[in-house]
């Protein structure tokens, strides 16, 4: 008797990717790799998964000084509301790095989230500067402005 497509694709996926649920799953190799730990700690920064994400950035950036990890650990802490926190992390990773991008995006949602508009405008200017084509960057500034501008009449 024939098997389903579904069950055949299935099975042949697992054949090739045995742990492809374990992949992201805390284990021991990832908190002792930085590099899984670090792709471990995006999976659940993309799916805001704030509070796992927290341990992992945490980890990274204890185990040497890392910019991206701190502004990743500044970011978390302020969608959870966290704001000095938040705050904290994000400024050592300026300090860390200068010229990190995501440092001066999260400075500029800081600063939104204080009522500091002119402040963030700056931050994420900067941010653009370092790389105009940043993915993020253009439509933070612009959702921003359009924010703040005055409401056309049609």
């Amino acid at each position: 008797m024939p098997k389903s497509k579904a069950a055949l694709k299935s099975k042949s996926q697992e054949q090739f990717e045995p742990n492809a649920k374990a992949r992201f799953e805390p284990n021991a190799k990832a908190t002792s790799n930085s590099s899984e730990t670090r792709k471990l700690a995006q999976f659940h920064t993309t799916r805001r998964e704030f509070k796992e994400a927290i341990g992992l950035w945490s980890m990274l950036a204890d185990q040497k000084p890392d910019a991206f990890a701190e502004a990743n650990l500044g970011w978390s802490y302020l969608q959870l509301g966290e704001k000095a926190k938040a705050k904290k992390h994000i400024n050592r990773s300026i300090e860390l790095n200068p010229r990190t991008i995501e440092g001066h995006r999260y400075l500029g949602y800081y600063l939104m989230a204080e009522g500091k508009v002119p402040e963030a405008v700056k931050a994420f200017r900067t941010s653009m500067s370092f790389d105009p084509h940043h993915k993020c960057n253009c439509g933070d500034l612009e959702k921003l402005v359009l924010s703040k501008s005055p409401k056309r009449k049609p």
